[in-house]
C-alpha cells in the first residue's frame, strides 16, 4: 500500500496516460502500437488501485476525462495548431501566456470553492498539501515557457537534430546540464527568497518552471546553432 497526499478523484495517471499515449497512437497509426498503448494505459491505471491510492470510480472518471481530451484533440487538434502557427510571433507568445494564466486561475478557483469544505479528521494531516495550488502553478509556468520557446524556435532556431554522434552527445550533455542548473539552481535561490505557499513563492515557481522549459525548447537549440553544434533545418 502507498500514500497519496492529494485528492484521488479523478486519477490523473488514468487520464494523462490515456490522453497522451492515445494521441501518440493516433499519430503513429500502427496496430502493434495501439496494443502497447492499451496495455500500458490499463496497467498504469490498475496499478494505482493496487497501491491503494484510488477507488475504482477515480480511475473510471480519469478514463472519461482522458477519452474526452483524446477525442477533442482528434477533432480539432490540427486546426488549432494551424491557427496558432498562422498568428504573429507576439500573438503566439501572448496566447501561451493567457492559457497559462487560465490554468493558474483554475487552481485558485478550485481552492476557493473547496475552502469551506472540511477534510475528514483522519486525513487532516494531508490537507495543506492537498489544497495547495503548486501543481497548477508548475503546469502553467512550464506550459508558458514551452509555448513561448516553441514559437521563438520556429522563427529563430529551427535546427536539425541530425549530425555526427560527437555533436549529438555534446548537445545532450549541454542541454541536460543547462536544464538541471535552471531547475535546481533556481530552486535553491528562490527558496531562500520566499516559501512556496506564498504569492511571491508561486510567482517564483512559475518563473522557475517557465525558464526550464524555455531553455529546453528555445535557448538550448539557439545555442546549438550559434556554436555550430547543429545545423539549420533544411526546408
Amino acid at each position: 500500500m502507498s500514500t497519496e497526499p492529494t485528492y484521488g478523484n479523478p486519477s490523473s495517471h488514468a487520464s494523462d496516460s490515456l490522453a497522451v499515449q492515445g494521441y501518440l497512437a493516433s499519430r503513429v497509426k500502427k496496430t502493434w502500437f495501439w496494443v502497447i498503448v492499451v496495455f500500458l494505459v490499463f496497467f498504469i491505471s490498475i496499478s494505482r488501485l493496487y497501491l491503494g491510492v484510488h477507488f475504482p470510480q477515480d480511475t473510471l472518471f480519469g478514463w472519461v476525462i482522458g477519452l474526452f481530451v483524446l477525442w477533442t484533440l482528434s477533432q480539432w487538434g490540427d486546426e488549432v495548431v494551424d491557427w496558432f502557427r498562422s498568428a504573429s510571433l507576439s500573438a503566439q507568445i501572448g496566447i501561451g501566456f493567457v492559457v497559462s494564466l487560465v490554468i493558474a486561475l483554475t487552481g485558485i478557483l478550485i481552492r476557493l470553492i473547496i475552502s469551506g469544505i472540511p477534510d475528514p479528521v483522519s486525513w487532516s494531516s494531508f490537507s495543506t498539501q492537498a489544497r495547495s495550488i503548486d501543481h497548477f502553478i508548475t503546469l502553467s509556468g512550464a506550459l508558458f515557457g514551452m509555448i513561448a520557446g516553441y514559437a521563438l524556435t520556429r522563427q529563430y532556431a529551427r535546427f536539425s537534430a541530425k549530425g555526427d554522434w560527437g555533436k549529438r552527445l555534446i548537445r545532450y550533455i549541454l542541454g541536460i546540464v543547462g536544464l538541471l542548473l535552471l531547475y535546481y539552481g533556481l530552486d535553491l535561490v528562490f527558496s531562500a527568497i520566499a516559501p512556496d505557499e506564498t504569492t511571491l513563492g508561486y510567482l517564483l515557481r512559475y518563473i522557475r518552471y517557465g525558464a526550464a522549459t524555455f531553455w529546453a525548447t528555445f535557448l538550448a537549440p539557439w545555442i546549438f546553432l550559434k556554436t555550430r553544434l547543429a545545423d539549420l533545418e533544411s526546408g
